[in-house]
This record gives structure tokens, sequence and C-alpha cells, in this order.
């Protein structure tokens, strides 16, 4: 077969990934060709910071020392014509006086290619906010518009040059890997998208858009039915078991911060329904993809479950603000820290209380779509999820409807509650989320973002960089990037 891997993503371990997939290919007896497509954009998700740029670092060291590795194992590397390839003066004029609202902006078109709701789902996701104002942020919009929309045509150009089989790039959902996906649907390739896998020894490829819950939903059941491990159901408790540790497994821990075992003090006389909200710029991000439901807010979802704890009477109300608001934009600190609920108790992010004490003092959890809603379940809880989640539509959780369904499912005897068939339930996503994906050989991970590719760094760093973190300076430049408000990207 003919592959064709397009990248315009620099950051670890995702390029080192793409060749590993390059390599897996090859070796396999596959033509491959790779090509970095994110050279001289306007804008990207992901940058070296400017202060060391001022110090001589360049991206262009990491992907040009990438490339000559490739080549050492028989990897074709090509780049689309930077001289052919323009945007035309009409398409131009058209990407640079965008001035419309968010709506307008997911529903953007150029010559029928619809590349709005990429650039979209970048900008709310880089700013943190599912309400993200491209107004507000004019140039910044309209420079991820044409970023988008020059990558769309150099796709396009090798696509039509080599005709592949498959065309493989990064996750799919942002501005730059939206265009090339967008490319290769135009002549109905076959499109293979690439991502973390269970944990950062391990990365998984994609045959279907990876931000759809019932595609993830399917690869979990047929990744469990599959399996003929002895292990699977002790994998699949494992992974239940080391997130109330504090393990993040697949990503940086939610709970290192909180202070184990504290929760506040149940009301006498009152049973406990806790709230867990869900990071709304990551739904936000993928609302083209994922339909966030009936409900579709968070703060309505809130506010319901406040009349239906003060009709029924002897419920107390708390709502658990996710941790990760913090990292998030002003704003949206502001909405959740400062919202208001009438005899409901509100835990903002930055508190230290326990999340999983706190469930452990509750009688009922409720969420927008978070895993903790699969792991409250998990641990004895019956859940009401509102929102989109792979465990929807499924006898794990209560999906009301209405109030009065919300009012209905309170009542339920917990001792007529089938707690453990829900646990059983559970165990399947426990092992996809523990175990999935196929490990590195060519990269060699040390954490989240470090590794070396075939036994080299491949950094972007200069050698003065190197020096002052050579010289302990390095917490001291992590604390000054965070002072500046500058985003980590290598």
């Amino acid at each position: 077969m003919k592959i064709l891997i397009l990248e315009t993503v620099a950051l670890k371990p995702h390029l080192e990934t793409s060749g590993e997939i390059a390599i897996s290919y090859s070796e396999n007896g596959h033509d491959v060709t790779w090509s970095w497509l994110g050279y001289q954009l306007p804008w990207t998700d992901w940058d070296i910071p400017l202060i060391t740029k001022l110090f001589g670092s360049k991206l262009k060291k990491r992907i040009i020392n990438f490339q000559l590795l490739l080549k050492t194992k028989n990897i074709s590397i090509d780049q689309a014509d930077e001289k052919s390839i323009k945007i035309d003066c009409k398409s131009f004029k058209h990407l640079n006086s965008f001035s419309g609202s968010l709506n307008d902006l997911k529903c953007f078109e150029i010559n029928g290619v619809p590349i709005g709701i990429g650039v979209a789902s970048s900008l709310i996701s880089y700013f943190g906010d599912s309400n993200f104002n491209p107004v507000k942020h004019r140039r910044i919009t309209r420079k991820s518009l044409i970023s988008s929309y020059l990558v769309y045509l150099r796709a396009l150009s090798l696509i039509e040059k080599y005709k592949p089989d498959e065309v493989i790039t990064f996750n799919g959902r942002f501005a730059t890997p939206r265009a090339i996906v967008l490319a290769a649907q135009k002549h109905n390739m076959k499109i293979l998208r690439h991502e973390r896998g269970s944990s950062y020894m391990r990365y998984e490829v994609f045959d279907e858009n990876i931000h759809d819950f019932n595609y993830i939903s399917r690869r979990v059941i047929e990744f469990w039915e599959k399996s003929t491990s002895d292990h699977r159901e002790r994998s699949g408790h494992e992974f239940f078991i080391r997130k109330r540790r504090g393990d993040g497994i697949a990503w940086h821990s939610l709970v290192s911060e909180q202070k184990r075992g504290f929760f506040p003090d149940k009301v006498v006389g009152k049973k406990r329904i806790v709230y867990f909200s869900s990071s709304e710029d990551e739904f936000a991000a993928i609302a083209d993809i994922t339909s966030s439901g009936a409900w579709n807010d968070q703060v309505r979802v809130i506010r319901t479950l406040a009349d239906a704890c003060n009709h029924l009477g002897n419920f107390e109300l708390i709502i658990r603000v996710h941790p990760n608001v913090a990292t998030k934009s002003k704003q949206s600190q502001l909405k959740w820290n400062n919202l208001v609920v009438p005899n409901a108790l509100l835990i903002k992010s930055v508190d230290t209380t326990d999340s999983y004490a706190l469930l452990d003092s509750c009688d009922f959890v409720a969420t927008f779509g978070s895993t903790i809603g699969l792991e409250a379940v998990y641990w004895g809880k019956p859940l009401l999820l509102f929102g989109p989640a792979p465990y929807s539509n499924s006898v794990i959780a209560f999906e009301p409807r209405t109030i009065e369904d919300i009012i209905n499912f309170l009542k339920t005897d917990l001792l007529l509650f089938d707690f453990n068939m829900r646990k059983m339930l559970c165990l399947p996503y426990g092992y996809y989320y523990l175990c999935h994906g196929t490990l590195y050989k060519n990269y060699s991970p040390k954490s989240l973002s470090q590794g070396r590719f075939l036994d080299q760094e491949l950094t972007w760093k200069s050698g003065a960089i190197i020096f002052f973190e050579k010289l302990r300076l390095k917490n001291f430049y992590y604390k000054f990037k965070k002072a500046l408000g500058l985003r980590n990207g290598f």
C-alpha cells in the first residue's frame, strides 16, 4: 500500500508517534512518504516560547533532525511546493476579512471547504474558553483561518500527487490537522488519526473520528471481547483503583493537590447529591462531532438539580467544580467560581477537598460526562448523566430528560439498586483506559512530553537554553513563562 503521513504538529510525542507509524508501515513492506506541512504558517496551536527564540531556539531544527532520522529508515520525505501553492487573492481577502461570531466561525467555508469548525475548535482549546469571542481575537482568528486553508492546499497537492491508499495525521480535530482530513475526504481517501494510547508508553491509531463517543464506546466493547487475556477483569479493576490513588494514568493527576480524606460534613437528616462539573471548552471544541444532548448547558443542569432537591426537601446539593477550570480562561474561572445556586454548596476548582472522599460521602452522583461519573458507578454510587460520554446509552447511568425524571430517580430505594451489576459493566471501560494502544518500539518515552526517538532527543532548544537548564534555571524559566501566560508546548 501507499501510505502518506502528513503532519503539522511538532509537539512531543506526536511528531515521534508519526515516525513510529511510518517505520512500522515501512517494515511491513508498504511504500511510505512523510511530509511536514506546518512550515511558515501565520499561526499554529503549538509553538516554542518567544523567549527561547530570542536565545536562538528553532522548531525547524527539530523537524529537520527528525526527517534525517526517517531517511535512515528508508522513509521518503517530501514537501509541498511552497512557491506554487499559494492562496489566491480573492480567497485571501475572504479569509482575512472574517469578523463574525463563534457560530459564524464554526460555519465558515472557503471555496466549499468547511475549515471554520477546525479553527473554532483550536481557538476554544487554545484560550480555554467555550465562549471564545472571534471578534475580540480577530487577528489570531484570521491568521488561524489562513493557516488552515494553506495546509488544506498543501495536503491536497500531495494527495493528488501520490494518490495514497491511506492518509495519516495527528488527531484530526484542530485547525491544521482538520484541514488534512478535509483534503483526504475530498478524494475519498481513507484517513487514519493517531493519538496517545492508554499511557505515555503507548500510542493508538484510529480509523474513525476519535472524538465520536459512539465510536469509542464500540472500541471499548470490541477491545474487551477480543481480549484473550485472563487478566482483563483484573486490569479493569486496576484502572479505578489507580485513579483513586491519584495516578493520572494517561494524563496528569487532577487530585495531587487535594487534601486526602478532607470533605464537608453532611447535613444531618439529608441525603447528598454531588455534581462533578465537566470542562466546558472540551465539549465545545467537539460540538460538531458529539452532540451535548438534551440539556446542552451545565448551569441549567445544576439549577434543575437544585430545584429537584428543594422539591424533595431531604437532599443537599454540592457542586464540585472541575480542577481543570483553574487552567482555563479568566471568563471560565469567574463563571464557575462565582456561580451562585441557592441552597447549594459550591466547591471551587482550586479547593483542596478530596474528590474521592466527597464521592464516598454522597448518596447520588451527577455529571455532564466526566470520567469520574464512571468511577462513581464503580465505587457504588447511582449516577445521573446529563451529557455525552462513551458510557452513555447504557444501564451504567440514568440519563434524565426532565426534572420529573430527576425527582423520580432520587426517590429510588437504594436497597433495590443493583450496584454490583453496574460495577461489572464498568470493567470493559477500565480495561480499555488502562491497556489500549500499541507499545512504542522506536520511541523511548520518559514522561508525557519527554523521550528519545531512535536514541535521539530531537530538541528545538538552542545551546544557550540547554546551558541555562544545566545551571538549574529551568524552574525559574517555567515560573517566568507561567507569569507571562505563555503556553507549554515542548
